[in-house]
């Protein structure tokens, strides 16, 4: 059984690189509008914009003089038309309100239309879409598709449990389809959110995000069996680095969906950002992409043999603000273009309260964030260790950051553990030791000795 399912869509972006108001004549903006409905959700979204033009347009873009694409339209009709609504429908044709600012302070339109009222969508029903903005209108229109059967395993034709076990170096991730209908089929690797997400990364050095690495995404209108390499790997433009695309320690979800003609085409397609040729348009009146999909996911948990001395399984226990600790980390070395990167499962207590099961990222070698009344270096070199953990649920979350020296293998090490709640710093401590090596076992020393806390240097 499927329990989540959730696709992270494509959009396009009229970004141009510069200028040419002065060396090409000003054309009226014309409406953008993107949506894609989506069965696995009860809310759909539809997105009305302006385009980019050479002038700065009627009154009603005066609030964006140098940049018209930036005008979101907000006083838009949108309405979706079920054509084959299921049986019990009392709303097949609803008109979309215009979502309010997230900032109370903010006046300006989102351009965001949205409901959660509306009748259910199916593989086969078809759906319009219309768009009227002071006398233009837009149309377009769908028949939702149906994914069929999705198996997913490490050897072709397996079909494994929702969360999939894969090793990096010896696992490839199998994806196989069938009995579906639409276009084409999009699959999709990314971190995940909801409860594997309750301990998130924070962004890494060098310009590159701990959160968005390892992405992978494909569409084809080829159906059967594809197979993703475990050890696939990324590199930079120059090919100076490469970089693991699944990091051992993690979980990635995995998202399979077909897709109708109309989305298949906009993702597939590019635009010159100057003439427009190339992107397939399926709309009447404006741009865009009108769209459907029917997805289903599954959650990767990727590991990978450890063969370092920092790698293996680790207890943190002690006392934070929020209460007592007690974790295992289960961590495994990354390769990623900086430092000296490491991921972790995560399971245990934080603050008396169960921990969902998530994941950490952090590194050896960096751990010098430790504040008291000054800024505190507490180790520079590959015996540090460092990694940021969120506790909670949004808007409910607080940040904590740990790290201190890691000591030898069945030895007792010292952790700073410190958060700014109410803009007042807390540090507190903890003890952690390193109960395995690698993959072999290591020295297991039972329960964590009680808390003892560091002086600060």
């Amino acid at each position: 059984m499927v329990t989540g399912r959730h696709l992270v869509l494509v959009v396009l972006a009229a970004a141009p690189g510069c200028e040419l108001r002065e060396s090409i004549g000003a054309t009226d903006p014309i409406l953008v509008v993107h949506a894609v409905l989506n069965t696995a959700v009860d809310t759909q979204v539809v997105l009305v914009n302006w385009s980019v033009s050479g002038q700065s347009g009627p009154d009603y873009l005066a609030g964006f003089p140098d940049n018209p694409a930036a005008a979101a339209v907000g006083d838009a009709e949108v309405v979706l038309e079920h054509r084959s609504p299921p049986p019990g429908c009392a709303t097949p044709t609803i008109r979309l309100p215009e979502s309010a600012p997230g900032n109370a302070a903010v006046t300006a339109p989102t351009g965001i239309y949205r409901t959660g009222s509306w009748c259910p969508i199916r593989p086969g029903d078809q759906v319009n879409l219309i768009v009227r903005v002071r006398g233009r209108v837009v149309t377009g229109a769908t028949t939702i598709p149906g994914l069929g059967t999705v198996s997913v395993g490490t050897r072709p034709g397996e079909s494994g449990p929702d969360t999939v076990l894969v090793g990096r170096d010896r696992d490839s991730i199998w994806i196989a389809t069938a009995g579906g209908t639409g276009a084409a089929v999009q699959y999709e690797v990314a971190r995940p959110s909801g409860p594997f997400a309750s301990l998130v990364p924070s962004s890494g050095y060098g310009g590159h995000s701990l959160l968005d690495a390892g992405v992978f995404s494909y569409i084809t209108d080829t159906t059967g069996a594809v197979a993703i390499p475990g050890n696939q790997v990324v590199t930079d433009e120059d090919l100076s680095e490469a970089w693991d695309l699944l990091q051992p320690g993690r979980y990635y979800q995995l998202t399979v969906a077909a897709a109708d003609r109309s989305y298949f085409d906009f993702a597939r397609s590019t635009s010159d950002r100057f003439t427009g040729r190339g992107f397939i348009n399926h709309l009447e009146g404006g741009i865009g992409v009108f769209g459907s999909v029917d997805p289903a996911t599954r959650i990767l948990k990727i590991v990978s043999q450890r063969r370092t001395p920092e790698e293996g399984t680790y207890r943190i226990a002690g006392t934070v603000d929020a209460g007592p600790v007690d974790l295992r980390l289960e961590l495994y070395r990354g390769r990623l273009p900086y430092n000296e990167p490491f991921s972790a499962f995560v399971t245990g207590t934080w603050g008396g309260a169960p921990l969902a099961i998530g994941s950490v990222d952090g590194w050896f070698g960096v751990s010098d964030a430790f504040i008291a009344d000054s800024f505190v270096v507490v180790g520079d070199d590959v015996a540090s260790v460092s990694f940021e953990f969120i506790k909670g649920t949004p808007p409910d979350t607080v940040r904590y950051v740990v790290g201190g020296r890691r000591g030898p293998p069945g030895q007792p090490f010292s952790l700073f553990a410190y958060s700014g709640l109410g803009g007042v710093l807390v540090v507190d401590s903890l003890l952690a030791v390193q109960e395995t090596v690698g993959d072999q076992p290591g020295t297991e020393i039972g329960r964590v000795p009680a808390l003892i806390r560091p002086t600060l240097r």
